[in-house]
């Protein structure tokens, strides 16, 4: 977890999230914060990020047009460089123990 402006942040590594080996914690890594469901914001750690890309909603192909069993993938554009796959974060990061994580967070922000 993180401090985020006095609010207590939980950080998700999406390649331990995705069942893939989990790389060294190094300096130069990141942390994209998103809303993941509602109000409630997670710390992705990634190791980099190029920015920020914004699209209409017509420039978005729909996943379930081209990965239609893919979970955690809402669609794709084409970007300058290449394709950009867009992710769902509410499903990619759906979690079974909300309340759980919900409790630990209220307990961990009445911590003195």
């Amino acid at each position: 977890v993180i401090n985020v402006q006095g609010a207590i942040v939980p950080v998700v590594s999406l390649q331990t999230y995705l069942g893939l080996p989990a790389a060294a914690v190094s300096v130069s890594d990141q942390l994209v914060i998103v809303r993941a469901s509602g109000e409630r914001r997670v710390a992705l750690a990634v190791n980099g990020t190029d920015g920020v890309v914004m699209c209409s909603e017509e420039a978005c192909i729909h996943a379930e047009t081209i990965f239609p069993h893919l979970e955690g993938v809402a669609g794709v554009i084409k970007g300058p460089d290449g394709m950009i796959m867009i992710s769902d974060l509410a499903r990619l990061l759906r979690f079974d123990g909300e309340e759980v994580l919900a409790e630990a967070l209220a307990a961990a922000e009445n911590v003195t």
